[in-house]
């Protein structure tokens, strides 16, 4: 009699109460599970059709899985410069199997490295290319898979803590010259030097993963040589912070970077740059094998910002998951054939058709994560984390797919090399910039 009583008694105070709110639920069944695997590329894959002869240092693939008892979602990050819509296809597909994420509530995110070979088949010349690029592209997917298996084998209940802090490793790229604004490094342009940080805790309360949402791009060895020739794969500046990272966190907590609003922020210091001349003519310099001085020197300077961020986060409860895509059409741009290779003060920037614009919107407790697939500037970045209602926001790039620049206005006035290069017409970062915070404010409500 004393227990049903006890029964009846908790069953009026539920029905008084009405529904339990989402974060008490979660703090029941919010788990998460991290894993990473090294992408082993073999002899055999050398030399590939873009210039990679050996390999520096270790391109990994990242796994982060959030799951709240009712959802379950992944982050997949890849030491690539971008990779395809087929591509992402077939690693949805191994989350799918290997760690029972479904494809809509997976994101596959390209870290960014600019030494790492590109993995497009239109690049493939012969069948030797071809057969090179089938051993690299197994070598990926195997990291991929090995990854998820990981992730699902270390899920565990979990909490999480945000925090923020700055880094002053990247640098406005775009500088203006007598003969029109060119690549660079200048120091008195905006630069977005917030770095961003979520920490996850695993059981035992020590952390098992590091989110890290910086705006930079990893291109300090950018088509720098090699003295003996050809390029060396790397995961450049970001591998090297998320290595310090790790090995700071004694090789458990699983670091993945991504990359935020970086379309015109640069590392500090490039091995292969651009230098300018009394004359207004700019001229390349590169350091070759001296250059992965500059990558460690650089990650370790970034990592050690990301860990003083992250030793002061207190993890709490989870919370729920939620995750909102949507895709809308702006005003496209005719791009310039093959890539500009010099300054100028006087262009024409003409429309042609209409481009799609895929964005999803990932909640997990009180975080927001905006993730689009264009290389959105700097100002733009900065502006959603501003106006955006949640209190802890990242904007992340290269989700889901490459889709090149997306500048914001000034970009186009100044005749930016981003800007040139862009598929999308003026004002369509801002039209972008709009439905994003309309997505983040259905979210939040």
């Amino acid at each position: 009699m004393r227990l049903a009583t006890r029964k009846q008694k908790m069953l009026a105070w539920v029905l008084a109460m009405g529904s339990l709110p989402a974060a008490m639920h979660a703090q029941d069944g919010f788990r998460a599970g991290a894993g990473n695997a090294v992408i082993e590329i073999p002899a055999a894959a050398f030399p590939t059709s873009d210039g990679f002869t050996a390999s520096h240092d270790a391109l990994h693939a990242k796994v982060i899985l959030f799951d709240d008892g009712k959802k379950r979602v992944g982050i997949l990050v890849v030491d690539q410069t971008s990779i395809t819509e087929e591509s992402i296809a077939r690693m949805k597909e191994i989350l799918q199997q290997h760690a029972k994420v479904a494809a809509e509530d997976s994101l596959v995110i390209a870290s960014h490295t600019f030494s790492s070979p590109h993995v497009i088949a239109s690049f493939a010349h012969s069948d030797a290319e071809r057969a090179r690029l089938a051993v690299l592209r197994q070598s990926i997917e195997g990291a991929v898979a090995d990854a998820a298996q990981r992730a699902a084998q270390n899920l565990q209940p979990a909490k999480m803590g945000y925090g923020q802090g700055a880094s002053n490793v990247n640098v406005s790229r775009d500088v203006e010259t007598p003969r029109g604004w060119w690549l660079g490094a200048d120091a008195a342009g905006y630069a977005d030097h917030s770095v961003h940080v979520l920490r996850v805790d695993g059981s035992d309360g020590k952390p098992i993963s590091m989110l890290v949402n910086y705006a930079v791009q990893s291109s300090i060895m950018d088509h720098s040589t090699m003295q003996a020739g050809g390029f060396e794969t790397s995961a450049d500046l970001q591998g090297e912070a998320m290595r310090y990272v790790e090995h700071y966190y004694g090789d458990k907590a699983t670091s993945l970077f991504l990359i935020g609003a970086a379309g015109d922020q640069a590392p500090l210091l490039m091995a292969n740059r651009y230098v300018q001349g009394a004359d207004g003519n700019t001229t390349r310099v590169d350091l070759h094998d001296a250059g992965f001085t500059l990558v460690q020197a650089e990650g370790e300077r970034l990592g050690a910002d990301v860990v003083r961020v992250a030793d002061v986060i207190s993890a709490s409860a989870g919370g729920s998951i939620e995750i909102l895509r949507s895709s809308f059409e702006v005003d496209g741009q005719k791009k310039e054939r093959g890539l500009p290779n010099a300054p100028l003060k006087n262009y024409i920037f003409e429309k042609e058709g209409k481009v799609s614009v895929p964005v999803v919107v990932l909640r997990v407790g009180d975080l927001a994560l905006v993730g689009v697939r264009g290389e959105l500037s700097a100002r733009l970045g900065a502006e959603i984390r501003t106006r955006s209602p949640f209190k802890n926001t990242m904007v992340v790039t290269l989700v889901d797919g490459g889709a090149k620049y997306m500048p914001d206005a000034s970009s186009y006035d100044r005749i930016t090399y981003e800007a040139r290069n862009s598929g999308y017409a003026r004002g369509a970062a801002e039209e972008t910039v709009t439905h994003i915070l309309q997505m983040l404010q259905s979210v939040k409500h």
